[in-house]
């Protein structure tokens, strides 16, 4: 006997439509969508930016630019990341080739979702004190996903996932 399974749906917030009436205050403060290539080219000019900021944040084990340019969850995790290696004393430097792509886009423009297949061309980790290299070498190149999010007219870098080998 086949048994079927009903499953739930439950749809995002942000995809639900609120009817707005004429001299409702929140009429206007809903924003609207640019037009898709320049949604693209704001998307894609904020991961760059993201991954300038990136570099120069483990660089100097300083991410206090990263707000500028990205948010939760990954600026957490980042934020967290760049903590412990500057507690054990380390700084890290690399190099990587970039080539994103806009894949999709949340239908609410909210959202442009690229990807990359970045290469790391060489990655060293240095002490701190002595600035005498400790470790590293040569990367590898990794599919990345990225979430660009527009919060409040601002895109910002919001997850980053690591995919398969490319």
């Amino acid at each position: 006997m086949r048994v079927r399974l009903l499953v739930r749906r439950i749809v995002p917030a942000q995809r639900l439509v609120r009817l707005r009436l004429p001299g409702d205050p929140s009429a206007s403060a809903a924003p609207s969508p640019l037009p898709t290539d320049q949604m693209d080219k704001a998307a894609l000019k904020v991961y760059r930016e993201y991954q300038t900021v990136y570099q120069r944040a483990y660089e100097n084990n300083d991410p206090s630019e990263l707000a500028s340019v990205a948010a939760d969850p990954i600026l957490t995790r980042v934020t967290n990341d760049i903590a412990a290696t500057k507690a054990k004393g380390e700084i890290w430097r690399f190099t990587h080739a970039y080539n994103p792509r806009v894949y999709a886009r949340a239908k609410d423009g909210s959202a442009v979702y690229v990807s990359d297949c970045v290469r790391t061309l060489a990655a060293y980790r240095f002490a701190a004190k002595t600035g005498k290299r400790t470790g590293g070498g040569p990367g590898d190149s990794f599919l990345y996903r990225t979430t660009v999010q527009n919060a409040s007219g601002t895109w910002k870098v919001a997850e980053i996932v690591r995919d398969k080998k490319c």
